[in-house]
C-alpha cells in the first residue's frame, strides 16, 4: 500500500464511522498498514470508531510512539475502552509516550470499573466558573480544536455545581451575560461510582445530552454524555450494533450538534478579551 488515493482519504476523514466499518472486515495487519499511511488526525478518528477489541489489536501492532500520537487525538473514553483489552503489563508501555496530563486522565478512567459512570464520563472538558461571561466562553471554544458536544457545566468556586446551560441557550444569550444568569438549576447529577445501568432510565436524559458527575465529596468530576452511556452499556453487554441505520442516526445527531455548536460559538461576535484561565477549572478528580 504505497499511496492512499485522495478519494479514500476524503471518505475516511468525512465519514470515519463508515470507514471504520469497512476496516473492521480486514485483517488487523492491513488496517494497521492503512492507518500508518494516513494523517494522524484521520487515524485517530478511525481508531476510536473501531470496536475496542479490534482497535486494541491494532494498538498492539502499531509502533508505540505512533500509537501515542493517535491516542492524543482520541477522546479519553475511546482510548480507555481500547486499553482495557490490552494486558495490564503492556499498558505502561503506551502511557510512557503520552503527555503527563493525558496519561493521568487515562489512569483515572482505568481506575473505575468498566460498567461504572466514572469509566465513561468525559474527563477532558473543563467546568466553567459561574462568573464567566457568555462571550468569553464562545471565544474560548471557537479557538479550541475540540468539538463542543454540549455546553459546559457551571460550578462555584468551591467545586460544587451551580447549574447547567444548553447550547441553544448559549446561542441566544448576550455576550455580556454571566453564565449564572442563563443556567437551569433543575438538573440531576450522577455519583461517579454508580453503574451505567442504574442511570440509563433517568428522566433527565429527555432534556439533557450530558449530565454532571460528582465525586464522593459532591464536587464536579466530569460529564457523562448520553452517547457515552449507551456505548458503555452496549460494550458491557456485548451488544454493540453495526446496523447501517445506526450510522445514519449518528451522522444526523452529529450534524445537529455541529449546527448548535456553530450557533453557540459564532452567531454573535465578541469584543471581549480571550477568556482568562481562572474562568475554566478542572473538575476535582479525587
Amino acid at each position: 500500500m504505497s499511496e492512499i488515493p485522495s478519494l479514500t482519504l476524503n471518505f475516511a476523514g468525512k465519514h470515519p464511522l463508515e470507514a471504520a466499518r469497512v476496516l473492521q472486515n480486514l485483517a488487523v495487519e492491513d488496517t494497521v498498514a492503512f492507518i500508518e499511511k494516513i494523517p494522524p488526525e484521520i487515524g485517530s478518528k478511525l481508531l476510536e470508531r473501531l470496536t475496542p477489541h479490534y482497535a486494541g489489536k491494532c494498538l498492539l501492532t502499531l509502533d508505540r510512539q505512533f500509537s501515542a500520537t493517535l491516542m492524543h487525538g482520541m477522546k479519553i473514553t475511546s482510548a480507555i475502552s481500547m486499553l482495557r483489552i490490552i494486558p495490564t503489563v503492556s499498558i505502561n508501555s503506551f502511557l510512557e509516550f503520552l503527555s503527563p496530563e493525558k496519561s493521568a486522565l487515562l489512569k483515572t478512567g482505568l481506575s473505575f470499573p468498566e460498567n461504572s459512570v466514572g469509566a465513561w464520563m468525559d474527563l477532558e472538558k473543563a467546568s466553567v466558573n459561574e462568573n464567566a461571561l457568555v462571550g468569553d466562553i464562545r471565544r474560548s471554544f471557537r479557538i479550541s480544536r475540540n468539538m463542543m458536544e454540549y455546553a459546559p457545566c457551571v460550578v462555584r468556586s468551591n467545586g460544587t455545581i451551580a447549574g447547567l446551560i444548553s447550547l441553544s441557550r448559549m446561542a441566544t444569550a448576550k455576550d455580556s451575560s454571566k453564565v449564572s444568569k442563563i443556567i437551569t438549576v433543575d438538573f440531576v447529577s450522577i455519583p461517579v461510582h454508580d453503574s451505567l445501568q442504574s442511570v440509563i432510565s433517568l428522566d433527565a436524559w429527555n432534556h439533557f445530552d450530558a449530565l454532571p458527575v460528582t465525586n464522593p465529596n459532591e464536587r464536579f468530576a466530569g460529564m457523562l454524555t448520553l452517547k457515552n452511556l449507551k456505548r458503555g452499556l452496549s460494550l458491557s453487554t456485548g451488544s454493540e450494533s453495526s446496523h447501517p441505520a445506526d450510522s445514519i442516526l449518528a451522522d444526523s445527531i452529529n450534524a445537529y450538534i455541529s449546527a448548535l455548536t456553530w450557533l453557540a460559538t459564532s452567531a454573535f461576535s465578541s469584543s471581549a478579551k480571550i477568556l482568562p484561565g481562572s474562568y475554566f477549572q478542572e473538575g476535582n478528580r479525587s
